[in-house]
């Protein structure tokens, strides 16, 4: 596995498959053929719908196809209303020293990026509203927004984790089981294996576990345990910590602190533009040129 990449790669998998989405969603797929868990799925909407705030915490453990093992600990606070703001946090760590921090701030002026790992050192980065439109518009365009920084990402949008049901369930044959409770908290768990005819092993778009395993909190519908299975072991689990629904945020709160230097403008940072602007040029050969918000604004885009 390339190191240098392992960043975003637990980034994305700290995420998930936002809230503060500029660009549309891609058409839903079929309701699940399975009542209850179209049932279930469409509870967690509705309760997702209602969220004004939340304080999400959480903790992942695993390893990948090589066998490097990691860890996670995250957050990520999410404010809607008149004035939406997104803020995450991870450090990560893997069992043969390697180790980082990264933490986004997010709002209606654009997105600040703070990364400190092995590669770069500490790297404070700022990308404004216009930039970050046509950053979601490509991701969209090239269904990438899971991995892009800066860009929507699901668990934001969907802080009670139906995003994630409504992904893994495309992929596994997710059936509610009988188990009823987990630590003593009420709810419902969901597991399936592998559906067939999907990726051959080894494409890079390939699930690297045959079972999944899904806990939801009953009381408020919040995914709080995930656990991919291959060959009946645990190969990654993504555990929540803590959970606060609608306690008031202020507005102000989102910033990255303790940084009293000016961040750098992402255009003059080049390990971190040019995969942006690379992928600014393939969502206009697929969509057109004319389709990027900028240009319909007029602007040139950078």
């Amino acid at each position: 596995m390339n190191r240098t990449g392992l960043p975003a790669i637990l980034l994305a998998s700290l995420i998930h498959v936002s809230l503060l989405a500029q660009v549309p969603e891609p058409e839903p797929a079929k309701a699940p053929s399975d009542p209850e868990l179209a049932r279930l799925l469409q509870d967690m909407r509705a309760a997702e719908a209602a969220v004004r705030s939340v304080h999400l915490e959480l903790k992942t453990s695993g390893s990948y196809p090589g066998g490097l093992s990691f860890t996670t600990k995250g957050s990520m606070r999410v404010l809607r209303g008149d004035h939406p703001a997104l803020q995450t946090s991870m450090e990560y760590s893997c069992e043969d020293g390697l180790q980082g921090r990264m933490e986004t701030v997010k709002n209606a002026d654009g997105v600040w990026m703070v990364e400190q790992s092995p590669t770069f050192g500490e790297v404070y980065l700022f990308m404004d509203r216009d930039t970050l439109a046509d950053v979601e518009w490509a991701a969209a365009v090239m269904e990438r927004s899971d991995s892009v920084p800066g860009a929507t990402d699901g668990r934001s949008g969907a802080p009670l984790g139906s995003a994630m049901l409504d992904s893994l369930r495309r992929q596994y044959d997710l059936k509610i089981t009988s188990k009823k409770d987990r630590q003593g908290q009420e709810g419902i768990w969901v597991a399936g294996d592998l559906k067939p005819g999907g990726p051959p092993a080894g494409d890079p778009d390939a699930p690297i576990a045959d079972h999944v395993e899904m806990f939801v909190r009953g009381m408020d519908k919040a995914v709080l345990y995930v656990a991919h299975l291959l060959r009946g072991q645990v190969v990654q689990q993504i555990e929540v910590t803590r959970l606060e629904v609608g306690k008031p945020m202020e507005l102000k709160s989102f910033q990255i602190e303790g940084r009293a230097q000016k961040p750098r403008d992402i255009h003059d940072h080049r390990p971190a533009w040019e995969p942006l602007a690379r992928l600014l040029r393939e969502a206009e050969d697929k969509a057109g040129a004319d389709q990027r918000p900028s240009r319909k604004k007029g602007d040139k885009p950078k």
